[in-house]
């Protein structure tokens, strides 16, 4: 079983624009829209290899699946480090019309964060867990996701260390900060396992 693996359907709702070289390759970003059952479009970031491109016609307002990675990297200026999350492509396919949207995420990660577990003001528990994926070449992945109900429950007791299956959604969350708008992502947990034991 991979360790990270993306599966997402859904609409390019951006421009493809180049964002980085590497081992003379060139990469490049654009914007996948996918909707919830509430109707709300989570915009995520997809990072693409130039191989992957060839014979391919991105533009806005097709309908893509993608295979990928979701992976964080660290962007660092003199002010602030800013953790960036994104969905790394190996595979895309073009669809010529519309299909049902899908957005799904498994990954196999480490606790390496005290968990904090709180409550809403409904009395709604909920456990905020960072995540840490590894992948090749001794890099790991860190990723924030977030359980709710049963789920929150089941990681009272976890700690730093613990291995943890988790099986979800990617989603964006908008905020402001010094009134600017900004986007944070997150894993929306919807089974986890813990010493073998499915919720």
């Amino acid at each position: 079983m991979s360790n990270n693996k993306v599966e997402i359907i859904g609409k390019i709702i951006s421009e493809l624009q180049f964002n980085h070289c590497y081992n003379n390759k060139k990469y490049y970003n654009f914007y996948i829209g996918t909707k919830r059952k509430s109707g709300f479009e989570d915009k995520l970031l997809v990072i693409i290899c130039q191989d992957l491109l060839l014979n391919l016609s991105i533009k806005n307002d097709c309908y893509v699946k993608i295979i990928g990675e979701f992976r964080s990297k660290n962007e660092s200026n003199e002010e602030k480090n800013k953790l960036l999350l994104f969905i790394f492509c190996k595979k895309i396919k073009i669809f010529s019309e519309k299909i049902e949207e899908q957005n799904k995420i498994c990954l196999n990660g480490y606790v390496c964060k005290n968990i904090i577990v709180r409550k809403t003001p409904f009395g709604r528990v909920i456990a905020d867990i960072l995540l840490a994926v590894n992948r090749n070449f001794h890099k790991s992945d860190y990723i924030p996701c977030i359980a709710w109900g049963n789920n929150a429950q089941l990681l009272l007791n976890s700690s730093i260390g613990d291995n943890l299956i988790i099986e979800g959604r990617i989603q964006s969350r908008y905020y402001k900060k010094e009134s600017e708008s900004k986007i944070a992502y997150e894993i929306s947990v919807l089974k986890i396992k813990i010493n073998n034991i499915f919720t």
